[in-house]
């Protein structure tokens, strides 16, 4: 199944503009969303709404060792594997109070947990998502923007309220490098748990996905290719904007990670792992629940894994071991011609 890049982007939008909307409103109702089930929904909905992708989520798994709420894995047998092994956290009020949780093991925090879990010569690249929301004038700012945060959602650098690229909301799912994170939140400044101070490194999560630079400032090294579907050309561009990620950094940041290599295709193409490790490819074939004796000597990173194979089409691959879903639209309809 053939995924559709831009009907991708445009749903993690819609979700992003929902995740918002509970945030903003179910805090005063008293729904306050947390983190799981705001992942739980909106990684359920991208599996819906595109067969491509496959999602599971694992009861038996390492998150407190890896920090890893959930991980994408993305690519091929052919064309090599990048993961994207997330935290996230969400906002309360003008903060992201569980940046503070303690890490594994030596680790000082959480993200340091997950930074020292991924290896960036095998395509792991460690990722925060932060679930957002907010009143209008909650900051000040009258585009509902988290001024003084900087915008980074226009490639021509309009400020929001006057970029034609996102809007606000779409930061309700916003995506950051860990070591940015990291490099804000150990500064152990006043400001280090502030949303304006994060969202500063942060862009839309549909942008993983999809720009032809970050911002004015942060190029990706290759132009994003003007293709409808995943393809081998896609991936190699995905994998330069997180190469751009973990590159831009604050000025004053004590750590400085550097990609081994040059920026050229071929080489980043050898900084993918070559297999999935085996609850993942599980995940992929469809057939976690035959396979549970197969993974359990290797328990999934994080709890809620999703894979996407851009060759699925040309594999021929379409294992469904659930024997479908029962068709209530069907049954609607039989009952409106019976009446």
């Amino acid at each position: 199944m053939v995924l559709s890049v831009g009907a991708l982007r445009r749903d993690m939008n819609d979700l992003a503009v929902e995740t918002w909307r509970k945030i903003e409103t179910g805090d005063e109702q008293g729904l306050a969303f947390g983190e799981n089930s705001l992942t739980d929904h909106n990684l359920w909905t991208l599996a819906q709404k595109h067969p491509g992708l496959n999602v599971h989520r694992f009861s038996q798994n390492r998150e407190k060792e890896t920090g890893a709420d959930w991980e994408w894995w993305i690519g091929s047998m052919a064309q090599g594997w990048l993961c994207l092994r997330v935290q996230a956290k969400r906002a309360y009020r003008r903060t992201y109070p569980e940046l503070d949780h303690a890490g594994n093991g030596d680790d000082d925090y959480q993200y340091d947990t997950l930074i020292n879990s991924c290896d960036l010569l095998r395509g792991e690249y460690p990722l925060h998502v932060f679930y957002n929301g907010w009143k209008r004038k909650y900051f000040g700012h009258d585009s509902g923007w988290a001024a003084p945060a900087k915008w980074r959602a226009c490639s021509g650098n309009a400020g929001p309220g006057k970029c034609w690229h996102a809007h606000p909301v779409h930061y309700g799912c916003a995506v950051a490098s860990s070591f940015a994170v990291k490099a804000v939140h150990d500064l152990r400044c006043s400001n280090r748990r502030m949303v304006t101070a994060h969202l500063s490194w942060a862009l839309p999560w549909s942008y993983l996905f999809g720009r032809s630079r970050l911002g004015r400032r942060v190029r990706t090294g290759a132009a994003e290719p003007k293709v409808a579907t995943a393809t081998p050309e896609w991936l190699d561009w995905v994998q330069a904007n997180l190469d751009s990620l973990v590159d831009e950094l604050p000025a004053d940041a004590d750590m400085r990670p550097r990609l081994p290599g040059s920026t050229q295709t071929d080489d980043r193409r050898q900084r993918r792992a070559e297999q999935l490790p085996a609850y993942a490819n599980a995940v992929r074939r469809g057939t976690v629940q035959d396979s549970l004796q197969e993974i359990s000597f290797m328990s999934p990173v994080a709890s809620c894994v999703i894979v996407l194979d851009i060759d699925a089409e040309e594999r021929g691959e379409a294992d469904n071991h659930t024997g479908g879903s029962l068709d209530y639209e069907a049954w609607k309809a039989r009952q409106g011609d019976l009446g």
